[in-house]
């Protein structure tokens, strides 16, 4: 009997375990604010994965004659393109831009350079801001102008939003964005610095330094 009842005890725990081990946990939802949750988790992913654009920023410097950036033959690459760029403008890719870079004034005292921007993400770039900004301090000595638009009336010089068409992919538009400045340069300056800033919504802020050494050579 006593190992009877030891066996009906130790039976009755087992079944008294098993019976609590399946009762179900009550479980309380509160859709509004599971959905609101669920907004936020999906609004974090997509933020995560959002493209974002990049470019990458060439140089053609010459004077009046130089129109735009040109290169010569059927070339896919954009630094490629700027290596076989029309002469007589001098071209750098941004790897092969020079520190400082010789710019040729001539007689007249100024140049043009031209900014040669390449949209090398795979999305389309909506209508980015950009600057070019005097960083030396010589205010009056060096000053900046839209092409033909000479002598320029301050050291800063902005293409707005509003003015610039969107950025397609390299890919696509296999070709570049211009921007062309004109440099008026006092007979007293030897070099100067200037910087260059472009940005949009999807483009992060991107700015280059670039240091000038001035020539004063007849141009062929």
């Amino acid at each position: 009997m006593a190992s009877s009842k030891s066996d009906e005890t130790a039976g009755s725990g087992t079944a008294q375990r098993s019976h609590i081990a399946a009762t179900p946990t009550a479980t309380v939802t509160h859709p509004a604010i599971d959905t609101q949750v669920d907004a936020a988790v999906q609004r974090a992913t997509e933020k995560v994965y959002e493209q974002v654009g990049s470019v990458a920023v060439g140089l053609a410097l010459g004077d009046d004659s130089l129109v735009n950036s040109s290169f010569v033959g059927d070339i896919t690459s954009w630094e490629e393109q700027l290596r076989h760029c029309y002469k007589p403008p001098t071209c750098y890719t941004e790897k092969d831009i020079p520190n400082p870079i010789n710019i040729n004034i001539g007689p007249k005292g100024w140049a043009r350079v031209i900014f040669v921007v390449y949209n090398t993400s795979d999305i389309v770039i909506q209508h980015p801001a950009v600057y070019v900004m005097g960083i030396t301090g010589q205010d009056a000595l060096v000053k900046f102008s839209r092409a033909d638009r000479r002598p320029g009336t301050g050291i800063s010089l902005e293409f707005p939003p509003s003015e610039n068409v969107d950025l397609v992919p390299f890919k696509t538009a296999m070709g570049a964005y211009d921007f062309p400045v004109d440099i008026t340069v006092d007979n007293s300056v030897q070099e100067f610095s200037l910087g260059f800033r472009i940005f949009a919504e999807k483009l992060p802020n991107k700015v280059m330094r670039l240091q000038f050494h001035v020539v004063r050579q007849l141009q062929q």
